[in-house]
């Protein structure tokens, strides 16, 4: 038998008349790494897709404090030309504030009227505050209606946490259970003597900050190992690269990698 259809497809060309460069947050912590993204838009501001192997198009990055950020390409440890790529991660490095500038340029007709579309953002690096002499407390950063599991606990320490309506503590398998809400609860280690005939109080031995909060932003990274990278300038075809997935807050923070939400599937990660 013979199996025939058809179907059509509109293709619309259109010039670029302007650029947002795009931030998922504009304050960051130290030591952290934000995506940073050039979107062309059209005359009604719609956003228009567009790669890097478009050879007339031109991009050029600058930063206004090099002081306190950098920036490094997604493949990581690749150098690859900041003119050709539309897409950048940003590391803070030390408290401050910069402005991140991009200018996009073209030999034809790609863009509305002039050859050069500019557009900047600013951001502010905060520095955290620390408590000395008193040891300092970690935090696990939760997203709504997720489970987290709790590994490598030693059996003289027993977990506690303090009285939440937003986490439970399941200790059938050692795991916190976010609901829906947002907020901040105490997760307690405390240390139980098991072979003392008397009954004594725990002592507590350390402690975390349960924070839950939606994710702000998704981090998506790649690294070639040491060997290749001294050997190549850029990636070849077919090459096969493992990717990292993190999920941090507004504040740059990374969130616990291994929660997974609560009655659904994993995430399933779009490329286009």
């Amino acid at each position: 038998s013979i199996v025939y259809g058809e179907d059509t497809c509109y293709i619309r060309v259109i010039r670029i008349h302007s650029i947002h460069l795009y931030s998922p947050t504009t304050e960051l912590l130290p030591k952290k790494i934000v995506p940073l993204r050039i979107i062309p838009l059209d005359s009604e501001k719609n956003p228009i897709l567009f790669c890097d192997v478009l050879s007339l198009l031109t991009f050029t990055w600058s930063l206004s404090n090099i002081r306190v950020a950098h920036l490094r390409p997604i493949i990581g440890n690749v150098s690859l030309s900041l003119a050709r790529t539309f897409v950048m991660n940003l590391e803070t490095l030390s408290p401050g504030r910069l402005t991140i500038d991009i200018r996009l340029t073209a030999t034809k007709d790609q863009l509305l009227t002039k050859n050069e579309l500019h557009d900047s953002i600013d951001l502010t690096i905060i520095e955290q505050f620390k408590i000395d002499n008193f040891g300092e407390t970690q935090t696990i950063l939760l997203s709504p209606n997720s489970r987290l599991s709790l590994n490598y606990i030693p059996n003289d320490v027993e977990l506690e946490l303090k009285t939440s309506s937003i986490v439970k503590l399941r200790s059938i398998d050692n795991s916190l259970e976010a609901n829906s809400m947002i907020g901040e609860t105490i997760l307690y280690l405390k240390y139980r003597n098991k072979n003392s005939k008397t009954t004594s109080k725990s002592s507590i031995v350390g402690a975390y900050l349960v924070q839950v909060k939606p994710i702000h932003y998704m981090l998506l990274r790649s690294f070639l190992p040491v060997e290749t990278a001294s050997l190549l300038s850029a990636v070849p075809v077919d090459y096969k690269l493992p990717l990292i997935i993190s999920y941090h807050d507004e504040f740059g923070r990374k969130g616990a990698e291994s929660a997974c939400e609560i009655g659904k599937f994993p995430s399933t990660i779009s490329f286009f």
